[in-house]
């Protein structure tokens, strides 16, 4: 089995006045953080 720590933090203040932290903003109709949860699960499924 394989493990993963996802580091999220931060603000995005380079981003600009975004109302939530950046891990949180919808790409494509999905947070990042989810986005990227999904990658790292399609990876770990090899």
């Amino acid at each position: 089995m394989i493990y993963a720590g996802i580091l999220a933090g931060g603000s995005g203040s380079r981003m600009g006045n975004v109302p939530l932290p950046k891990q949180f903003l919808d790409l494509d109709g999905k947070p990042i953080l989810i986005h990227t949860i999904e990658k790292f699960l399609l990876i770990n499924d090899l």
